[in-house]
């Protein structure tokens, strides 16, 4: 099944995932001095408060350890506006990912790369969605506190977005190198 994507033109397609990666850039960047301060902070057990630790917590204690942490140093306003501002991030970069994977498709190769590259490019919205998801979830925990399901269900949302999001950056590098090969 073609992807929306597919049907932009290819310079619309090329200025579109430039303004994407310009933009996953520029918000990867701000969430990382954000998420600094969270970052410097340890539980009182020694674990890491970081915020994709707190992302896989995956349980009632580690991420309340973690926000008790985070709490403790002050550095709670950073968790909140870290998690806001991923809302941002997560329009750009999956889109960036499926916008590249498209560009490249169009490109003579074989129809399984191409069904393949389709695929990845289709995954990259499960990654928006998932980390949507996963964003309530943390969100839920910052601001009315650690209960079941809420660190279980940012603990499934961040496997899934990473697993996918790790597919469709596979499948840009090979797509890439094919694309170049083809051209060589």
């Amino acid at each position: 099944m073609q992807h929306p994507f597919e049907k932009c033109s290819a310079q619309r397609a090329r200025r579109w995932f430039l303004r994407l990666l310009a933009g996953t850039a520029v918000l990867m960047a701000l969430l990382t001095v954000v998420g600094m301060p969270l970052g410097k902070i340890h539980t009182a057990s020694g674990g890491r408060c970081d915020i994709v630790s707190y992302e896989i917590a995956g349980t009632v204690d580690r991420s309340g350890a973690i926000v008790t942490a985070w709490k403790e140093n002050g550095v709670l306003p950073y968790a909140k506006w870290n998690t806001w501002l991923d809302y941002l991030f997560l329009i750009c970069y999956p889109n960036a990912v499926a916008l590249g994977l498209i560009i490249l498709i169009a490109r003579p190769m074989s129809g399984f790369w191409q069904g393949l590259g389709r695929i990845l490019a289709w995954a990259q919205w499960l990654v928006l969605a998932s980390d949507a998801l996963e964003n309530a979830a943390l969100l839920h925990i910052l601001y009315r506190g650690v209960s079941v399901p809420w660190p279980q269900l940012a603990l499934i949302c961040a496997s899934v977005k990473f697993t996918l999001l790790a597919g469709g950056l596979l499948g840009l590098l090979i797509l890439f190198l094919l694309a170049r090969r083809s051209r060589g």
